[in-house]
């Protein structure tokens, strides 16, 4: 009846208290620096190539009212790196970093909820602002077959260069609905951006030369337990 859809529709507190659950992310990752931003350059020799990983990890938060809410996610593993075919002295190098890292999100919430009366659920559309660290786990650097379409058939690692640990801030927009008034169902398109210099430096090349920033777009997809 227009009394029971009224009812709902005002009702805009389901959301309400502490939730868990796990989430996975498709990522499209980058090292930004001199070296990938020339690569991309039309009419460069160098070539810079797209970085597509995934993540997987759990997450927590506590929706405190209607607009405001907090959650923390930890991705277990998570994949960084870039790859680039380099020309030199008539030779193509493929130089790769490619690393498992771990990250750890903190992100506010801004919560617009509503009731979608098509799916009969309570929903709510969110911006994301937050902070990020990534920590560095293991090194999964593999030297590539010999490609002789692309003429590549040196190997070089580069990822020994570079921080254990780097901090970024974290914007984006997430969609969640509410099923069985108890799990809550998400997809988020989430941009994240390193502050730090992640490179080190070494014997060839200072940490200022090189500035380089982590940065990826990930779509992510989540479920998790509603506890009122």
């Amino acid at each position: 009846s227009d009394s029971d859809y009224y009812s709902k529709s005002e009702d805009k507190n389901k959301f309400h208290g502490f939730y868990f659950g796990g989430t996975f992310s498709g990522d499209n990752i980058w090292l930004l620096n001199r070296l990938t931003l020339d690569g991309l350059k039309s009419n460069s020799l160098n070539e810079t190539k797209i970085g597509f990983g995934y993540s997987y990890g759990i997450s927590a938060g506590y929706n405190f009212n209607k607009y405001f809410g907090g959650e923390a996610n930890w991705y277990v593993n998570s994949l960084l790196g870039q790859t680039y075919h380099l020309y030199d002295e008539g030779q193509y190098i493929s130089r790769s970093i490619s690393m498992d890292v771990s990250i750890i999100n903190l992100i506010m919430k801004y919560r617009n909820q509503s009731f979608n009366s098509w799916l009969n659920a309570h929903q709510s559309q969110n911006i994301l602002l937050g902070v990020n660290v990534q920590i560095f786990k293991k090194d999964r650097s593999k030297t590539p077959p010999v490609d002789s379409d692309d003429d590549i058939d040196v190997y070089e690692n580069m990822s020994a260069h570079f921080a254990n640990t780097s901090y970024g801030v974290v914007v984006g927009y997430e969609y969640e609905l509410l099923a069985f008034n108890k799990i809550i169902l998400s997809s988020t398109i989430v941009g994240n951006y390193g502050l730090t210099n992640m490179f080190e430096g070494n014997q060839y090349v200072p940490e200022s030369f090189n500035r380089t920033h982590a940065a990826s777009i990930c779509l992510n997809f989540g479920a998790k337990y509603l506890i009122k």
